[in-house]
């Protein structure tokens, strides 16, 4: 399942608003991340349908850190902060600028397999734009 990400982008997506270290926010990271996300969710429009949120649900099941009921009881808001946070995350860890990303980086990173290669864009993309892919899963 692709989730286009492209208005996402272009209204300033900030990394790390949802997905920072202690070392960077201080002991409340966790907390500080996760009610920015919370707080953005419902305007991100990424889990606009039900097969959306039935994929995601299903992949983030693959990460073993919850159990089926956790998951199944997660409203629509906490499913999307999840994946901003996951997103976050993904141009955290690869260094990907959002604003001016290098997709031919990221993708040299991805064949490395120093990042998970669920960005792609540009290039990478036959429509141009960019979406997050949890087709490959964890």
């Amino acid at each position: 399942m692709e989730i286009d990400i492209t208005d996402l982008l272009a209204r300033g997506f900030e990394p790390n608003k949802y997905s920072a270290s202690v070392a960077m926010l201080g002991n409340d990271a966790g907390r500080i991340t996760w009610n920015a996300a919370k707080e953005d969710a419902p305007a991100a429009g990424l889990l606009d349908t039900e097969q959306k949120r039935a994929a995601f649900r299903d992949h983030v099941r693959e990460y073993g850190a919850w159990t089926d009921q956790e998951i199944d009881a997660w409203t629509d808001t906490e499913l999307t902060a999840l994946l901003l946070q996951i997103i976050g995350a993904e141009f955290r860890e690869s260094g990907l600028n959002p604003a001016t990303p290098d997709w031919y980086e990221y993708e040299r990173q991805a064949a490395r397999g120093v990042v998970s290669g669920n960005l792609f864009g540009g290039h990478m993309s036959t429509d141009g734009r960019v979406y997050f892919s949890f087709l490959f899963n964890c």
